[in-house]
């Protein structure tokens, strides 16, 4: 007999688009969503206010894992004196890859937030050329959803956006 798991697992980068996929995966799946939130350790300390309200807002605690071999993105390019290169950012492998595959399953449900942006399509298209093996879904870019679209859903829920992204970053990721 086969088991077939269930579960849903939406990854929460503490980014608006991630916060609206998962607020979009538990409407739809209900409590079959795990929402998953790979820690580099190198963040925005307002990230842990924006996990919190997204916590509240959604009624699901965020599960977090993190690297058993680096505390932070700092340690992965003292200890390999590499940071980014043609095929991406080495703590992105070491800090949210790794994690994520030791946690997931592969027949888990993958949420994940990308944007009906020109640059989240490429970079959804690249993901499913890379990961054939996963089951996926992109809810923003199914529904259409752009960033700021992404943002004022944000705001309507009464959550303050992200500071990153109040100081002018694009996207809400490691401090650099």
């Amino acid at each position: 007999m086969e088991i077939i798991n269930d579960r849903v697992v939406s990854w929460f980068s503490c980014g608006v688009p991630s916060a609206v996929a998962s607020s979009l995966a538990v409407q739809k799946y209900g409590e079959r969503v795990q929402v998953v939130r790979a820690d580099t350790g190198s963040e925005h300390p307002d990230n842990e206010r924006f996990m919190v309200d997204v916590e509240d807002w959604l009624g699901v605690k965020v599960k977090i894992i993190k690297s058993g071999e680096y505390c932070n993105i700092d340690e992965v390019f003292d200890q390999l004196r590499f940071l980014r290169g043609p095929y991406g950012a080495r703590c992105t492998l070491e800090m949210k890859k790794k994690p994520r595959f030791s946690f997931e399953c592969i027949d888990d449900l993958h949420i994940f937030g990308y944007t009906a942006d020109k640059r989240d399509e490429k970079r959804a298209s690249n993901f499913l050329a890379r990961n054939p093996e996963l089951k996926l879904e992109f809810p923003l870019l199914e529904q259409r959803y752009n960033r700021k679209q992404c943002e004022r859903i944000i705001e309507d829920a009464g959550i303050k956006i992200p500071k990153m992204y109040r100081l002018g970053f694009n996207n809400n990721n490691c401090i650099g």
